[in-house]
C-alpha cells in the first residue's frame, strides 16, 4: 500500500514537469539493441549443446561427455536467463556423469 501511494504521489509530481514521457505511448517502436545478440547466444549454445548431446548419444557410457553436456547446459542456464530451460536436463547429466563415474570406479 505505501509502495502505490508513494508511485501515486511521484508520479503526479512528475507530471507537472513532462507529462509526454509518462502518458502518451511512443510513436514509433524501438528496437532493443541487444536482442539481436542475445538471438545470436542463444542459437550459439544450441548448436554446441547439440553437439554435445551428439557426442554423448554416441558414447552414452562416457562420463566426460556427459560431464560435459552437463557443464555445456549449465553455462547455456547461467548466461540466457529463459527461466531455467535446460536446468533440470543439466542436473540429470551431472547424476548420470557421477553414475557413471562412481560405476568406473567400483569395477
Amino acid at each position: 500500500m505505501t509502495s502505490t501511494l508513494y508511485f501515486h504521489s511521484r508520479s503526479s509530481s512528475s507530471s507537472s514537469s513532462s507529462s509526454s514521457d509518462v502518458s502518451s505511448p511512443p510513436t514509433e517502436k524501438k528496437r532493443d539493441p541487444r536482442r539481436a545478440s542475445l538471438q545470436q547466444q542463444t542459437e550459439m549454445f544450441n548448436n554446441y549443446i547439440k553437439q554435445l548431446r551428439t557426442n554423448y548419444d554416441s558414447n552414452p557410457d562416457d562420463a566426460y561427455a556427459a560431464f560435459f553436456l552437463a557443464e555445456g547446459l549449465r553455462q547455456r542456464d547461467m548466461t540466457i536467463h529463459d527461466g531455467g530451460s535446460t536446468q533440470m536436463e543439466g542436473i540429470r547429466m551431472y547424476e548420470t556423469a557421477i553414475e557413471v563415474f562412481r560405476a568406473r570406479r567400483e569395477e
